[in-house]
Formats: C-alpha cells, structure tokens, sequence
C-alpha cells in the first residue's frame, strides 16, 4: 500500500510536472502569439506610415501643379494685359493722328476761305473801281485822235532795158 501511495505520489508528481510544461508551454505560445499581434501591428503601423507619405507626396504635387497653373494663369494674364495696353496705346495713337488729320483739315480750309475772302475782297475793290466815277481834280482824258488815213503805197520803180536793135 505504500508502494502504492508513492506511485501514486510519482504519477501525481509526474503530473503536476506535466501539467507545468504544458503551461509553460502554454505561456511560450502565448508570449509567441502576442510577439506575432505586435509584429502584425508594427507592420500595420509602416503601411499607415507608407500611406500617408504617399498621401503627402500626392498632395505636394497637387500643390506643385496648383502653382504652377497659378504662375501660367498670372503669365497669361500678364501677357493679357500688356496686348491690352498695347493696343490701348495703338488706339490713342490712330486717334492723334485723326485729330491731327481734322486739324490739318481745318487749317487748309481756313486757308482757302481766307483765299476766297481775298478773291471776294479783290473783286469787290474792281467793281467799286468801276462803278465811281473819277474825281473831278483829275483833268479829263486827252480826246482820242481820228485814225490817219493809210499811207499809199510806195512807188515801185521798174527798171528797162533798151532793147538792141539789131
């Protein structure tokens, strides 16, 4: 009965033994898994890394081509504005020329109404010359000569030869 006693208290031994290295054993696979979930969750944590570089790199060149269609646009409004001012100033200067145009225009139409006024006033200045009589201290035009009569022709000698008789 002893005997048994201790085998008894072996195998319980035995047991208890077993029983530690199967939770030990327990414990290791546990400590392997948690190892595992924090490797999983490491890597997890590079991809969101990954990804949000990738988001910010994504957004700088989002950035980068804002900027430059916001330099292209400022170009061409740039450009824009200097045709505007350009033809502006092509404008002003057509209309320099037109009104220096209108004002030629204007000086060589007062010239020729200034020459119409002289012609008007020469004229003017004949027929007043015409029309009063002379003064009255002048004294009068000599009388006008009848026309002599024309003179005969002059006398046309000829010239005779006496004839030999033969």
């Amino acid at each position: 009965m002893i005997m048994m006693i201790i085998i008894i208290i072996i195998i319980i031994i035995i047991g208890l033994r077993l029983l530690l290295l199967q939770l030990l054993l327990l414990q290791l696979l546990l400590l392997l898994l948690l190892l595992l979930l924090l490797l999983l969750q490491l890597l997890l944590l590079l991809l969101l890394l990954l990804l949000l570089l990738l988001l910010l790199l994504l957004l700088l060149l989002l950035l980068l081509l804002l900027l430059l269609l916001l330099l292209l646009l400022l170009l061409l409004l740039l450009l824009l504005l200097l045709l505007l001012l350009l033809l502006l100033l092509l404008l002003l200067l057509l209309l320099l020329l037109l009104l220096l145009l209108l004002l030629l225009l204007l000086l060589l139409l007062l010239l020729l109404l200034l020459l119409l006024l002289l012609l008007l006033l020469l004229l003017l200045l004949l027929l007043l010359l015409t029309l009063t009589p002379p003064p009255a201290s002048l004294p009068p035009p000599p009388p006008q000569q009848p026309p002599s009569p024309p003179l005969p022709p002059p006398p046309t000698t000829t010239t005779t030869t006496p004839l030999l008789l033969i």
